[in-house]
């Protein structure tokens, strides 16, 4: 069957079940009141809608479970049962399309008599949400989730179509869930399945056998005629040989989607081979802190650092905003490129500065300026495995302490030949013998990237990172460094590259790479100090230590491509990582990538579609050309900006391209 919608098939379908349902019969009254609403500006975009009376539930009594089919009926609290307060509620209830998913999604709102919308602690007091389903759930202020689950089961955002302030239903690859609850018709002796539109809660007649709750129950209905088990499996006939819209019942199948968008709970216990719902393991990554130190200029204020002296300031920063005892950490990944004359284990040294066990592993990671993001992927995949519960992860670099390379074999006669290890280790095409920026330019011919395009996005690079620090954007996320010195102490808490612009010289600076060429000084990314770290543990051990996560790590990818094509590797890692969350697009309310070059970030915007207002966000996430790129830290900043940077629900995505043609993605939802 086919279970997703064009939007024209959404609408006729939802006429179609407007029309059927204007009976005053006692099985269709659940469904009366929705009418279609077509947005003036957008024609096209239209949707359910209808407004009911809530009162708050009798929080003294105890909800009941689902019965046998036999027996039901359906039970409104909004109009029955007793409340703990005679103001009525309002409930604003709508069907929108999922743009996403493309199949029914459920958006409400409810306000109080004075006007005023309800918070979510007082939303789960009211008779819209059941009180076996509040159980065992956790609650923050702008969601509702379950251990068992992957992603909030209610969360605030905005309606797709009004762009007004709305609570939603995850839609759950409904697609799927379709699929699976088909199977459990064929499988199971009885299974109670209420419509979605209607919800209805069903109550359990005495020495009836329990069965699986729904999730809301927004209006009552009178008594129903029992759904018995042959009507079902009537209903999922209809659904199986349907192709959506089917003639006629359209509004059957729009109705039987509807339900599975909303049965996420009961959906997973009908089979425990659930399908539709991310299984959210044991052992789910989650990132419980995410700092970094300012980001200095080459030889400015923190040349006097290593690169692992960097990392431990980071990672004692994240250890004292999480409250993570040091102690409890197992394992460390830690990207950093250029490690000539560091030291042994430059991942090891930050462990051990920063306070963690020494029974603790060590592993410093070179993936050229994708390292530090590699490092969160491999501990993601430690947790997930089972390997290991709490893991650090991160990235660091000192441009300025990069060493000049002598070769070892002296020449018999004439001068040494040196060479710079900032170029030859990390910016240099070892494939094409030229600079990483000569890439850039060919990427910027070949895909008509023009000059004022990349120093317009330069330009804006820089304004949005003055704007950001002037509201304090960063404080939360920035690690101050003390430097020591003779005349006392310092302390650095800012970023220092952004400063050093002159807006009007940006169009007149001469070339870097070759005559005539598109990149210059402007829209390139500087040479840079500075480290990240994040903390990263299993869900079950976050719970079981009592601390909060920041965001949640939904999948990652790599990529690679030919070597001279790198700044669009990560139009390649990106899509690959949106497809394994399941995500596309436009589900990413903010992407991060890493502006080695402004030409990587246009090609991104150009390739996949990606609206500009939506990469290196104002006021959130920002890229290397204004912050600076010390290359072994990139790939980890941008996902502490990233975590710091998104709402509660919402899901944001990095990229990052690296040397040798190759990029790296990762996909967080915040928490």
């Amino acid at each position: 069957m086919t279970a997703t919608f064009t939007r024209e098939q959404f609408e006729e379908a939802c006429r179609e079940l407007i029309d059927a349902h204007q009976s005053a019969s006692a099985y269709q009254a659940k469904l009366t009141g929705w009418s279609w609403k077509e947005h003036n500006a957008l024609p096209g975009f239209g949707y359910m809608h209808r407004m009911i009376t809530l009162n708050w539930r009798n929080l003294g009594s105890d909800d009941t479970c689902l019965h046998s089919d036999d027996d039901l009926e359906v039970e409104d609290d909004g109009t029955t049962a007793p409340h703990c307060s005679p103001d009525p509620l309002t409930c604003q209830q709508y069907v929108v399309l999922s743009a996403t998913f493309c199949v029914p999604t459920f958006y409400f709102s409810i306000h109080g008599s004075s006007g005023s919308p309800l918070h979510l602690a007082d939303i789960m007091k009211t008779s819209l949400l059941r009180k076996d389903v509040c159980e065992g759930t956790v609650a923050t202020t702008y969601a509702i989730s379950h251990p068992a689950m992957n992603f909030p089961l209610l969360s605030q955002g905005e309606h797709p179509t009004l762009g007004t302030p709305c609570w939603y239903l995850h839609p759950c690859e409904t697609a799927n869930a379709v699929e699976e609850i088909l199977q459990a018709s064929d499988e199971r002796s009885v299974c109670n399945v209420p419509d979605l539109a209607c919800g209805g809660k069903l109550r359990r007649s005495p020495g009836r056998r329990r069965t699986l709750p729904c999730l809301c129950h927004p209006r009552r209905a009178r008594r129903l005629p029992a759904l018995s088990k042959s009507s079902y499996h009537s209903l999922c006939d209809v659904v199986r040989s349907s192709v959506c819209p089917l003639p006629n019942k359209s509004h059957i199948v729009i109705r039987f989607i509807m339900l599975a968008t909303r049965l996420t709970p009961v959906s997973r216990k009908l089979l425990s081979r659930s399908s539709f719902v991310r299984k959210m393991s044991s052992h789910e990554a989650v990132i419980v802190a995410a700092s970094r130190t300012p980001v200095g200029s080459l030889y400015g204020s923190l040349k006097t650092l290593t690169a692992p002296q960097l990392g431990s300031v980071a990672l004692k920063h994240a250890f004292e905003q999480s409250k993570v005892d040091p102690a409890v950490v197992e394992e460390i990944y830690f990207g950093h490129v250029i490690q000539a004359g560091v030291g042994q284990s430059p991942a090891r040294q930050v462990a051990l500065a920063a306070g963690m066990k020494s029974a603790s592993d060590a592993t410093t990671i070179n993936k050229v300026c994708a390292s530090g993001m590699k490092s969160i992927m491999l501990a993601a995949q430690s947790i997930e495995s089972g390997y290991k519960n709490v893991v650090v992860a991160g990235g660091m670099e000192s441009m300025s302490n990069a060493p000049f390379l002598l070769p070892r074999t002296n020449p018999l006669f004439g001068k040494f030949e040196t060479k710079d290890s900032v170029e030859n280790d990390g910016l240099w095409d070892v494939y094409n013998n030229f600079a990483m920026g000569n890439c850039g330019e060919i990427s910027a011919e070949k895909y008509d990237i023009s000059r004022a395009s990349l120093d317009e996005h330069a330009i804006e690079s820089y304004k949005r990172a003055d704007r950001a620090w002037k509201e304090g954007v960063f404080n939360a996320e920035v690690a101050p460094v003390t430097i020591k010195s003779k005349k006392g102490d310092t302390v650095i808490k800012e970023d220092e590259e952004y400063k050093k612009v002159m807006f009007d010289k940006v169009p007149s600076l001469k070339s870097a790479f070759k005559p005539g060429g598109r990149i210059t000084a402007a829209n390139s990314s500087n040479l840079n100090d500075g480290a990240s770290a994040l903390i990263l543990m299993s869900a079950e051990k976050a719970k079981e230590l009592g601390v909060k996560p920041l965001a949640k790590v939904i999948s990652y990818a790599d990529a690679g491509v030919e070597p001279i094509d790198f700044p669009m590797a990560p139009t390649v890692a990106l899509p690959e990582a949106l497809k394994r969350a399941n995500l596309t697009v436009d589900d990413i309310a903010r992407f991060e990538i890493n502006e080695a070059f402004s030409v990587v970030v246009r090609i991104a915007e150009k390739l996949l579609q990606i609206n500009p207002a939506k990469v290196n966000v104002d006021g959130h996430v920002f890229g290397a050309v204004a912050l600076g790129h010390a290359i072994g830290n990139s790939g980890a900043r941008i996902v502490v900006s990233l975590v710091h940077g998104l709402r509660s629900g919402e899901y944001g995505a990095a990229g990052i391209c690296n040397g040798g043609g190759a990029a790296s993605a990762i996909v967080i939802q915040k928490l």
